[in-house]
């Protein structure tokens, strides 16, 4: 299938790129992205691409078939908002930019919108207790379109990470096609199943098992409201003064298998000088002040 897709809110290229995985013939007719620096980058990507700004001053836009675009999600996620109201900030500017898409649809009537966002949208809430996708939904039904959306996350799908989003499709009312979501793999792909395979230095690991002279530390950066967990979890000898090694807690793994066996990775940056031990309640008292030290040394 070959089509030509306009590629708003374009970012660095993320949409371009998968299309064109799925439709190797597929061509890009126009991208839009205001900040300076990912249009650089977009153009070094794609420069056949035409790349314009400001989507609120586009006026001459391409006939296209696809209108894709993964309109700012700031003011949906789940850092913007309150755990507890879950109620997004119409205030903000970036909430209404949607309203571009349904400009650019009712405008140029493509056949097929695919938008992408995180998936607090899919929950959130206006003031007045509507959903706000719903909102979206009924703005693009009412130019012509069937619209679908889903929430999915990443991991699901053979990507190293867990990464959930909600994700809009439409269609042109006229068109006979029906709108077929993907199913997902649900087979576990750990990180190092991405990475080159040529040989790790195994100087970079200790075994946990030879691990009787270190002692649990933590960066002296860390934000103290942070769980206390293996993500954040360091080893440094405290017991020899000669050894200024820092270590990082790390579990390697295979898809299908929960853990495989857990090292120590050296972490050559640190030092036991950037470390604080695992006294965390005294750690957490004397915190202001070591961030204060923190930044007079950094002066």
């Amino acid at each position: 299938m070959s089509l030509k897709f306009v590629d708003t809110f374009a970012g660095v290229g993320g949409f371009h790129i998968g299309i064109k995985k799925v439709l190797p013939d597929s061509e890009c007719v126009l991208a839009v992205e205001w900040d300076k620096d990912a249009q650089d980058a977009y153009r070094d990507n794609f420069p056949e691409t035409p790349i314009f700004g400001d989507i609120t001053e586009l006026t001459e836009i391409p006939d296209h078939d696809l209108l894709t675009g993964g309109f700012p999600c700031q003011p949906f996620s789940i850092n913007k908002q309150s755990s507890v109201k879950k109620v997004y900030d119409e205030e903000d500017n970036r909430s209404n930019l949607f309203l571009q898409l349904v400009r650019i649809a009712e405008l140029k009537q493509p056949k097929y919108l695919l938008f992408e966002n995180v998936a607090a949208l899919a929950s959130m809430k206006n003031k007045d207790g509507g959903l706000v996708i719903e909102e979206i939904k009924y703005a693009f039904e009412q130019i012509g379109y069937n619209v679908e959306y889903e929430v999915f996350d990443a991991a699901d799908f053979g990507v190293p990470q867990q990464r959930k989003r909600v994700f809009i499709i439409g269609k042109r009312k006229d068109l006979k096609e029906t709108i077929e979501w993907p199913k997902p793999e649900y087979k576990p792909v750990a990180v190092k199943d991405i990475l080159d395979k040529g040989e790790i230095d195994p100087e970079r690991f200790i075994s946990l098992k030879g691990k009787t002279c270190t002692s649990r530390c933590f960066h002296k950066s860390e934000d103290s409201s942070k769980r206390w967990d293996k993500s954040n979890r360091y080893y440094c000898n405290r017991s020899n003064k000669n050894d200024d090694r820092v270590f990082k807690w790390v579990v390697t793994s295979e898809p299908g298998v929960k853990k495989i066996e857990e090292k120590l990775e050296l972490v050559p940056e640190y030092t036991k000088d950037d470390m604080v031990w695992q006294d965390r309640e005294l750690h957490l008292k004397n915190l202001p002040e070591i961030i204060t030290q923190l930044r007079m040394e950094d002066l």
